[in-house]
């Protein structure tokens, strides 16, 4: 026995055309298109002892069969037994598929009820089958001629259709359908399917996917009309012939009509339709959609989005609803109606446009008659439009009249000459290549030129209106004017003519010789590239040449002008101009202009300029690094550079204004009033005569303001200033400043800062202040009043200064010292001899303020302070006045000190070394009666010029005098014997304040030189320090704490110290009886160490000064 196992289906799932179950010749039928192998089939599984399927004796006659050994299990789709017994075939159909194969279809019985139906070819479910026999075949098929059903729509199939009315459900996959003639229906199903619908009146949906639907190939002239649904995905479809109507659906659809009156929808997304022949119907849907009607009397809309449609051929009307559409026409388009639409959707804008960018022939005419609307003809084509913001023109000569219109148009003329009008809203217009005419028209418009020789004006005739507009002339030789309004121009290439008119416009000139023309307003102009001319007109302008030989005239206004490269004609005209002038330019001159408001200036740039009065505001400019020179006539003001620039004016006959900016420049100022900034850096300021006003800007300064009444700021920086005669006011500024005020009252106010200034009023009533830092002072002839400021300041007096004014000198205790000093070593008693304490008058002024008067009648006012603060000798002493040794000069390494003016720290030559610092300086005060009562402490007096001193030295008789040998001669002992002139001053004992000796300690015993004579420092040891109060002895011990021993518990001095400088002789070793023995002394002496300086004087080897008091 052998087992055949056949897919099969039964009867109810075959659908008989017109109803019923029974087939017979001519009957359609098909099977469900429903079908499916995994959910329908029914299985078949067949035992035979032979090969056939046998029927009975009368095939669809009995119920019986012939052959006893047949059996069959009967299954359906779950597996489940339905059936079993002896089958037989009890009738059979015969039909043709749609790919010609002859099908034979046997309905099986067990014992006269049917189980189902196998076939010997597969059945395609939805295809219509036509019965064309029904045979009585008793023997029946072989086994093996029988085929399985195994259609699955969620497979990739491929179904041919036959010619009758098919109804195909593809299901899944992505299927290939081709139902050839009939009335079919077709889903695709979901997946990319390609349909092919064929003839007949189709109902096509291609279902979820990208599909491919198309009408019948191969067949010509038929005519039907189908429905087609594209669905979901972006599906391509071919209506074909016939009034079709087509529905794109979702997603982004490619759609074409071909011939016939279609209906057609593209649904949402960004569809292409081609209407095809016909009168059509078109929508585009949402999204930005492509139509092209084609022939035919079509109506399109575009729908929501910024949609491409054009009508072609034929009386089409369009709408582009919302958003912005453009229309396109070609030759030819009959007689169409466009509605651009007015509404958009989120984030679109309303500009419809109509587009001519494919029109060939002649050029197109608009006229629009009102707000976005009007007609549009060429030859016998016309379109009446509304709701049209823009025109694309063609690449002919195309003209456009807005004039009409106010709501604010977009124009592009494209190539071709095209003439232009715009309306009266805020147009944008480009006339493209081309010589085109533009005129702009009210509103605040945008011209673009484009290439070619254009004409663009803001309204023929009309000059009057103020609308802003922007123009962008292009290639070409351009004409532009643009009235009034605040314009911007761009000239592009080309020789252009550019006349900006009336308001504030800017012009871009571009490449090419251009004339320019502002025009009234402030204007900014760039001339470009080429030899340009350019005239500002009235306004404050700013002109730049650039490149090339230009004229550049600003005319009336305070104008900016920049010639650039080039030699260059700068003209000013009236009013405050301001020149930019800049390294590398060629030769060129510059003309201010005298007219107006006159204060023309030049701004220099690049490099180290000189600048060269000649005359009366001309001369030449130079740069450093250039040999080009340049000429100017009528500039008022100069500014530097920030550069090394110099300028001479001292030709100039008026006077100059300028301001060198940064860098180390040098000005020479003219003889009349010049207004001279120097700016920053170390600048040097000749101002000559004449009140100037001079502001030196930050830097090392060095400024000499001449004769007359000059206004100096020197600014930041150790600045060197001589205000020079006149009544000056002098701001020096922080730093530490040379300050002399010269002739006449002056006004001085000095470092900002903690700079330590030197101020000299000069002659004449001065006013000098001073700021935080430690300043000296002189106050010069006249009546002076002085504020010292913060810091410790020293006044210095001198012979007939007048009575000056201190309103805030500081006592307060700085050290032994005051804060303030008063330095009077230019001051001298009636004998010539420098002043002491008890040559000072102190009084009250009558307001309460000590006045000090000295010798000669100067005298100076301490404004604030009492007299009893300052009238004892020890005050008097610690501001200034000394008591013994006022002037005298010690040597130190930045040459003679005035002793007073020493502070620790302080460093002075010694004769052993190098340079000592002073670690300490004492004093030790003994009063007159004390001086009575003991003559070894009064002090001696060096006479001037009789041991080789400059100037009397004072000192205390136990004070050491160097003498040739290496030893030291005592003073007291000199003016015991009478040697060198020497000679107690009793006369102190007159004084009840006495006499205040100073002692300077050093880090070790040595010889100091005060006017030429070389005398010990101070000696810690016994005699020394028992002078000394217990005030002076704890600061002694802070200078050299190792003294400390020796101060308080008599340690060896040379342990804690060091050792002397020399050796002391002995009195009777120099006594004036024991002559002889001083002979021999001198003569056994060497002469050649520095000391000794004339064999025939020995008394001039006593050169030296004691421990100072």
């Amino acid at each position: 026995m052998t087992t055949w196992t056949v897919q099969g289906f039964y009867g109810s799932q075959i659908q008989v055309e017109g109803g019923g179950s029974t087939l017979s010749v001519g009957s359609h039928f098909k099977l469900d298109p429903a079908w499916d192998y995994s959910t329908s089939r029914r299985t078949f599984v067949f035992t035979d002892d032979d090969a056939n399927l046998s029927g009975d004796s009368n095939f669809m006659a009995d119920e019986i069969g012939n052959d006893s050994n047949q059996h069959v299990d009967v299954y359906d789709a779950s597996g489940t037994l339905l059936y079993s017994g002896q089958v037989y075939a009890e009738w059979s159909s015969t039909f043709t598929d749609p790919s010609g194969t002859t099908v034979h279809m046997y309905t099986l019985e067990i014992g006269g009820t049917i189980i189902g139906e196998v076939a010997t070819s597969a059945l395609t479910p939805g295809v219509t089958y036509q019965v064309s026999a029904t045979p009585d075949e008793s023997t029946g098929p072989l086994y093996s001629t029988l085929t399985s059903m195994s259609f699955d729509p969620d497979l990739v199939n491929t179904i041919l259709g036959g010619d009758y009315n098919d109804s195909i459900a593809a299901g899944a996959g992505n299927d290939t359908i081709n139902t050839g003639a009939g009335s079919d229906t077709i889903d695709g199903g979901t997946g990319n399917d390609s349909i092919q619908f064929g003839t007949g009146g189709d109902s096509v949906h291609g279902g979820t996917g990208d599909d491919y639907i198309d009408d019948y190939t191969g067949s010509t002239g038929y005519v039907y009309n189908d429905t087609i649904y594209g669905d979901a995905g972006n599906d391509t479809i071919y209506a074909g012939a016939g009034n079709d109507h087509v529905e794109g659906g979702d997603d982004n659809d490619t759609i074409y009509g071909e011939d016939g009156n279609d209906t057609i929808l593209g649904g949402n997304g960004i569809d292409s339709i081609g209407g095809g022949n016909g009168d059509d119907s078109i929508d585009g849907g949402a999204g930005l959609d492509i139509i092209l009607g084609d022939a035919g009397n079509d109506t399109i809309y575009g729908g929501d989005g910024a949609d491409h449609l054009a009508g072609n051929a034929g009386n089409d009307l369009i709408y582009g609803d919302a958003d912005g559409d453009h229309i396109y026409f070609e030759a030819g388009w009959g007689s169409d109606t466009v509605f651009g639409g007015a509404t958009t959707t989120a984030g679109g804008i309303d500009l419809d446009v109509l587009d001519f960018t494919y029109f060939v022939g002649a050029g197109v005419s608009v006229t629009y008659t009102g707000w976005e609307d009007g007609t549009a003809t060429q030859g016998t084509d016309s379109i009446t439009f509304d709701n049209i913001e823009g025109f694309q023109g063609s690449a002919q000569a195309d003209t456009v009249n807005a004039a009409a219109d106010g709501s604010g148009l977009w124009m592009d003329g494209a190539a071709g000459n095209d003439s232009l009008v715009g309306g009266s809203g805020n147009d944008t217009i480009g006339g493209g290549t081309g010589d085109d005419t533009i005129y702009t028209g009210l509103g605040n418009d945008s011209a673009t030129g484009g290439d070619g020789n254009d004409l663009i004006d803001d309204l023929a005739g009309v000059r009057a209106e103020t609308y802003t507009n922007y123009v962008d002339a292009g290639a070409g030789n351009d004409t532009v004017f643009t009235g009034g309004g605040s314009d911007t121009i761009l000239g592009g290439s080309g020789d252009d003519q550019l006349h900006g008119e009336a308001g504030n416009d800017s012009i871009d000139a571009g490449a090419g010789a251009d004339t320019v023309d502002g025009g009234t307003g402030d204007d900014t102009i760039w001339a470009g590239a080429d030899n340009d001319s350019v005239w500002g007109d009235a306004g404050n302008d700013l002109i730049y040449g650039e490149g090339g030989n230009d004229t550049l005239l600003g005319a009336a206004g305070n104008d900016t002008i920049s010639g650039g490269s080039g030699s260059d004609q700068l003209l000013g005209g009236d009013d405050a101009d301001t020149f930019l002038y800049y390294y590398g330019a060629g030769a060129g001159s510059i003309f201010g202009g005298e007219g107006g408001t006159d204060t023309d200036r030049v701004q220099l740039y690049g490099a180290a300029a000189q600048v060269t009065w000649s005359g009366w505001e001309y001369g030449t400019i130079t740069y450093a690094g250039d040999t080009a020179t340049h000429n100017f006539w009528e500039i008022e003001q100069f500014t530097g550079s920030d550069y090394a620039d110099s300028f001479n004016a001292t030709v100039a006959l008026t006077g100059v204004t300028l301001d060198a900016g940064a860098g180390n420049d040098t000005i020479l100022g003219s003889a009349y009033a010049d207004s001279l900034t120097a700016g920053d850096g170390a600048d040097t300021v000749q101002a000559g005569d004449g009140n100037d006003t001079i502001a030196a800007g930050n830097g090392d300064d060095f400024i000499d303001a001449g004769a007359a009444n000059d206004s100096i700021d020197a600014g930041a920086g150790n600045d060197s200033i001589w205000g020079g005669a006149g009544d000056d006011t002098i701001v020096a500024g922080a730093g530490a400043n040379w300050i002399a005020g010269g002739d006449g009252a002056d006004l001085i106010t000095g470092s900002t800062d903690a700079g330590a200034d030197t101020v000299d009023g000069g002659a004449g009533n001065d006013t000098i202040a001073e700021g935080a830092g430690g300043d000296r002072i002189t106050g010069g002839t006249g009546d002076d009043r002085i504020t010292t400021g913060l810091g410790l300041d020293t006044i210095i007096m001198a012979d007939g200064a007048g009575h000056d004014f201190i309103t805030d000198f500081d006592v307060s205790p700085n050290g032994a010292l005051t804060t303030d000093q008063l330095n009077v070593a230019g001051l001298h008693d009636g004998s010539s001899n420098p002043i002491n304490v008890w040559d000072v008058s102190v009084t009250d002024d009558g307001l309460g303020n000590a006045l000090l008067t000295f010798p000669d009648g100067t005298a100076v006012t301490l404004l604030g302070i009492a007299p009893a603060t300052v009238q004892s000798p020890g005050m008097l002493h610690a501001m200034g006045v000394p008591c013994l040794v006022a002037g005298s000069r010690i040597a130190t390494p930045r040459g003679p000190v005035p002793v007073e003016d020493l502070r620790p720290g302080d460093l002075v030559t010694v004769r052993e070394g190098p340079p000592m610092p002073v670690l300490w300086i004492g004093t030790r005060r003994v009063t007159g009666p004390e001086l009575a009562a003991d003559s070894k402490l009064r002090p001696v007096e060096i006479k001037a010029g009789r041991l080789g001193n400059a100037a009397p030295v004072r000192l205390s008789p136990q004070h050491g005098i160097a003498v040739p040998g290496g030893v030291l001669a005592r003073a007291g002992h000199l003016a015991a014997t009478g040697w060198g002139g020497a000679r107690v001053l009793n006369g102190v004992t007159r004084h009840p304040a006495g006499v205040l000796y100073l002692h300077l300690l050093l880090p070790r015993h040595a010889l100091i030189q005060v006017e030429g004579l070389w005398v010990e420092s101070f000696w810690p040891g016994p005699m020394g320090i028992a002078a000394l109060d217990l005030a002076a002895k704890a600061t002694l011990i802070r200078a050299i704490p190792a003294l400390a021993g020796v101060v308080w518990a008599g340690a060896p001095v040379q342990k804690a110290y060091g050792p002397p400088v020399g050796r002391f002789l002995r009195r009777c070793q120099i006594d004036r009886a024991a002559c002889a023995n001083w002979s021999h002394i001198t003569c056994d002496l060497t002469h050649s160490d520095g000391f000794m300086t004339e064999a025939a004087r020995p008394h001039t080897a006593f050169t030296g000064l004691g421990n100072l008091g």
